[in-house]
């Protein structure tokens, strides 16, 4: 949290805007997150504020919740600004993509609509949710709740080092479990692997996913009410075998660490049998044998030109670094507010700007791009492939701002 203000600590001083950072300090865990995502959601909070509020402060604020679960901790994030506020009609409305809010005599809210979405997307893949409450004149607050999974503190005993992990392609995984706070430990352990989760309450609800979905691995807990996961695994295997359908792999998931467990798991055409708890190496150990290896991609910005532009010094590295996060951020938030206005002769400008800013780091993706969507702003270019150039431009983009973040992460 305090590296996302330090991007935005410098604009808001430019305001004359007091950017304040409250921490509970009974937070002293270690949780597994998506930190990348986490960065975004927050990054889109404070930008929106700082941007929405001409005199005062943002006061970005974070708590812990009393949790019945010690493996548990539920985290409360506050991002409160004293801007102009927006009314109750426009509070629902910001919530649909490139929706603005109508703040007649005041500065509109142009493109909060998006961020919004995009926060609440977000916050929703990681578990948690997001609400806002504001009054005009008086301030918005934007809330964000997150129940994360508590690790195991480090020790003191020496780390030993381990060898460089291999990167494997993200699967899409259905996880069926009864138990949500089982489900939930699971899809966060997953996630903090860089893989992508579906959900589902029973076998019969898990069996309708799987049918009108592609899963590359099913995790079934065995014993569940309505449908078991020995009972879904049948199911499974007899619709692959009427339909013709490639075979999932499918694991079974139980707190019976008995041996033959494994061949009741086996016997309904599992492919293999996990035992509650599983620690995130050996789930990382079972999952290398069904991930493909990921394709190689090359860095999406040249650190020679970082390095070039900064003498190679520390500071300055953090600063530019900085200040091109924030900018790509904002451009790429505007490219999209312009998106349904299909303004062509603003969208060439920012795209030439775009491009300009990206030329600096050597990001020759969104340079690419940003010359494709220039020619597409000529007149007699279709609407469709303006918005394909469009969208490609803010891939690009997103992908340069999840490199950027994640390059500032980096230990010095």
């Amino acid at each position: 949290m305090e590296s996302v203000l330090r991007v935005f600590d410098g604009l808001a001083r430019q305001k004359d805007l007091e950017l304040v950072l409250e921490l509970d300090s009974r937070i002293n865990a270690d949780v597994l997150i998506d930190p990348l995502r986490f960065k975004q959601i927050l990054s889109n909070l404070v930008s929106n504020a700082i941007k929405f509020t001409p005199m005062g402060r943002i006061k970005v604020v974070l708590q812990a919740a009393e949790s019945p679960d010690p493996q548990l901790l539920h985290l409360h994030i506050t991002v409160q600004d004293s801007g102009i506020g927006i009314s109750v009609e426009d509070q629902q409305r910001l919530f649909e993509p490139f929706a603005q809010a109508d703040n007649t005599g005041q500065m509109a809210r142009t493109g909060a609509g998006l961020g919004l979405v995009i926060c609440r997307n977000l916050c929703m893949m990681m578990g948690g949710n997001l609400s806002l409450y504001s009054t005009p004149g008086h301030g918005t607050r934007i809330s964000m709740n997150l129940v994360l999974t508590t690790l195991e503190p480090l020790t003191g005993q020496p780390v030993v080092a381990q060898p460089a992990a291999v990167a494997h392609q993200a699967l899409r995984i259905l996880i069926v479990d009864d138990h949500p706070a089982n489900r939930l430990l699971l899809c966060q352990q997953l996630g903090f692997l860089g893989h992508h989760c579906e959900m589902a309450e029973n076998g019969a609800q898990g069996l309708d996913r799987w049918k009108t979905d592609a899963f590359d691995l099913v995790v079934a807990d065995c014993n569940m009410p309505i449908m078991n996961g020995y009972d879904m695994t049948v199911a499974i295997r007899e619709h692959e075998r009427t339909c013709e359908r490639q075979r999932c792999p499918v694991w079974g998931f139980t707190a019976n660490a008995q041996p033959d467990e494994i061949e009741r798991c086996r016997t309904a055409g599992m492919d293999d049998c996990l035992f509650k708890p599983i620690s995130l190496s050996m789930l990382s150990e079972r999952l290398t044998a069904i991930a493909p290896l990921a394709p190689t991609r090359a860095l999406p910005f040249s650190l020679d030109s970082v390095s070039n532009l900064t003498g190679d010094r520390p500071e300055m590295v953090e600063r530019l670094l900085a200040q091109l996060l924030h900018s790509n951020h904002e451009d790429r938030l505007l490219l999209a507010r312009l998106m349904p206005e299909n303004n062509r002769q603003k969208t060439r400008d920012l795209a030439h700007r775009i491009k300009g800013a990206a030329r600096i780091i050597t990001a020759s993706r969104v340079v690419d791009a940003c010359d494709a969507l220039e020619l597409a702003c000529e007149p007699d270019t279709p609407d469709e492939q303006l918005y394909t150039c469009q969208q490609a431009v803010e891939l690009a983009m997103i992908e340069l701002e999840d490199a950027l973040m994640l390059q500032q992460a980096k230990p010095d």
